[in-house]
């Protein structure tokens, strides 16, 4: 089967948004791990959040390409656990 986390929503001028990721893109791996789910997702992003880590690389699918991108995540504000709704 697929691995990965679907992207349903991307918020304009956000991290995501500037690092060039899509609705509809599939995450598969970031930082070298690969995301099996929502699960792994989840887990991963509140270890992001923890080490505050100033980038942050993914491995994306779109469609049959393979893209990667960068984000540089803000930390500014208190977290409010993971992005509701899978949004970025």
């Amino acid at each position: 089967g697929q691995k990965g986390v679907l992207v349903t929503g991307v918020k304009q001028n956000s991290f995501a948004d500037a690092s060039g990721l899509r609705r509809l893109d599939v995450i598969e791996i970031i930082e070298g791990r690969t995301i099996e789910g929502m699960d792994d997702y989840l887990k991963l992003y509140q270890d992001m959040v923890a080490s505050t880590r100033p980038k942050v690389l993914l491995e994306v699918r779109r469609g049959r390409l393979k893209t990667y991108h960068v984000i540089r995540p803000s930390y500014d504000k208190p977290s409010q656990g993971a992005p509701s709704g899978g949004r970025l």
